[in-house]
């Protein structure tokens, strides 16, 4: 291995898991078994939702509270998924929609905002990840650039997606087992 990768490996290693900057906040992590796939949706330019679809049905969470606001049992098959476009029908505040979602079929949420704000996902000793959250202008890969880069989970399940809402101001992290939110 050469030296680079070394000191790189190595910094990430030290890395804690503290607080998101500000302006995020954590609104919370939920439990959520054999999740499989999540999307976000807004109703208004302040209401922000998180869609999860797990292998016991649908849910849609409030994003600013982190509520659990939309619920049904419908397995993935029963549930309106459409594996191959992924979007998933909403239930709930988001009834009437479809949903577009990232997980276990591809997909991605977006991992940038548009005033700068990045989300890197890293695995120096691989299949463990970390999730980073990086201030604008900051990327946890550089030495050079690494102030204002915030380890803010280490996940104990595979991650699904990780990514931000169209409006930049939700950041979802889905794993197997978990929904992680943080807003601004």
């Amino acid at each position: 291995m050469s030296d680079h990768l070394d000191r790189l490996r190595s910094r990430l290693r030290a890395l804690q898991v503290t607080s998101p900057p500000s302006p995020w906040r954590h609104v919370g992590a939920f439990a959520v078994g054999g999740l499989l796939c999540a999307g976000t949706a807004s109703l208004a330019l302040d209401r922000e939702f998180v869609m999860v679809v797990s292998s016991s049905g649908r849910g849609v969470f409030d994003a600013a509270t982190g509520e659990k606001v939309a619920r049904d049992r419908a397995g993935p098959e029963d549930s309106e998924l459409d594996e191959l476009g992924l979007t998933v029908a909403g239930i709930g505040p988001l009834a009437g929609r479809r949903i577009r979602v990232a997980g276990i079929w591809g997909g991605g949420l977006p991992s940038t905002t548009s005033d700068g704000w990045s989300v890197t996902v890293v695995a120096p000793d691989w299949p463990l990840e970390m999730v980073v959250l990086e201030r604008p202008g900051a990327w946890v890969m550089s030495e050079r650039l690494a102030t204002g880069c915030v380890l803010i989970d280490r996940p104990v399940s595979e991650i699904r997606a990780v990514g931000f809402s169209e409006s930049g101001r939700v950041l979802v992290e889905a794993t197997a087992s978990d929904l992680a939110l943080f807003v601004r």
